[in-house]
C-alpha cells in the first residue's frame, strides 16, 4: 500500500538535497510486501494460476481500501498507529476478496489483466514532468482504456497475456518496493496520479527514471522465464493448480 507510504523521496531534485525523513515501519512492511510480491508474480505469475488469482484480489481491494481510508481521513506521517491500522484493515479485506477471487475464475483473469494494463498506463505516464498526460481527466481515461485493453484481451490471448500481465506487474511491484526503501521518488508519480496525498507534483530525477529502464529491461527476461517455466504443461490457466 504505497499510496500514502510513497511520496518520500525528493523528487524535484537529482542532487542530496535535504536530509530524507527516517524509514519508518509500515514503509518497511510495505516495501518488503512490494518486492516479495513482486517477485512471485514475475517468476510464477502464470504457472500457479489459483495462487495468482487470490493475490490479485488481495492486491487491488487491500490498496484500494487504503486509498479510501486515506482520503476520507488522512494520516499524518508521525501517525503510525492510524497509518498501521489501516494498513491491517486494508489487508484483511483484500484476503476475503483475494478468496472470492479463487472461486471466481473468469473475474480474477479480467483482475490480473487489469493490474497489468494499470502498471503499464503507470509507468508510461511517470515518463514525463507531472505526467505525460497533466489533465486529470485524460490521466484517468488513459489509466481505464489501458486497464480494460488488458482485462479484455485476456480472453482472447489467454495464455500469453496472462504471461505479459504478470510480468509487467511483478517488475512493477518491485521497483515499487526498492524505492520505499530508496526512497528516490520514483513512487511519487503513484501518490501525485491517483491523488493520495495533496501534492500532484512529479518529477522523475535521473535516479527515478534508472527504475524505468530497469523496469523495461526485466519485461523480456520473465516473459523468458515463464515461458520456460509453463512449457512443458498442457496449458490453459484455469486448469491449473
Amino acid at each position: 500500500m504505497p499510496l500514502a507510504l510513497a511520496g518520500t523521496g525528493d523528487s524535484g531534485n537529482d542532487s542530496e538535497g535535504p536530509s530524507r525523513p527516517p524509514l519508518m515501519g509500515d514503509q518497511v512492511v510495505a516495501g518488503l510486501f512490494f518486492i516479495l510480491l513482486g517477485l512471485y508474480f514475475y517468476v510464477a505469475g502464470a504457472r500457479k494460476f489459483r495462487v495468482t488469482l487470490v493475490l490479485t484480489g488481495f492486491l487491488m481491494v487491500s490498496m484500494l481500501v487504503y486509498y479510501v481510508c486515506i482520503k476520507i481521513r488522512p494520516a499524518a506521517t508521525d501517525d503510525i498507529a492510524r497509518r498501521v491500522i489501516y494498513m491491517v484493515v486494508a489487508m484483511l479485506l483484500g484476503l476475503i476478496f483475494g478468496f472470492f477471487y479463487f472461486f471466481c475464475d473468469w473475474l480474477g483473469l479480467f483482475g490480473i489483466g487489469g493490474v497489468g494494463g494499470f502498471c503499464v498506463a503507470m509507468m508510461l505516464l511517470a515518463l514525463h514532468d507531472n505526467g505525460l498526460l497533466q489533465d486529470n481527466s485524460s490521466r484517468g481515461i488513459f489509466i481505464a482504456v489501458w486497464a480494460l485493453a488488458f482485462g479484455l484481451l485476456i480472453f482472447v490471448f489467454t495464455e500469453w497475456t496472462l504471461k505479459a500481465a504478470t510480468v509487467i506487474a511483478g517488475a512493477y511491484l518491485m521497483v515499487l518496493g526498492v524505492d520505499l526503501f530508496a526512497r528516490i521518488g520514483f513512487s511519487d508519480h503513484l501518490t501525485a496520479f491517483t491523488h493520495a496525498t495533496v501534492s500532484d507534483f512529479y518529477h522523475p530525477t535521473r535516479a527515478a527514471t534508472a527504475l524505468i529502464a530497469v523496469w523495461i529491461i526485466l519485461l523480456p527476461l520473465g516473459l523468458v522465464i515463464q515461458h520456460f517455466t509453463t512449457r512443458a504443461l498442457r496449458y490453459h490457466p484455469i486448469h491449473q493448480p
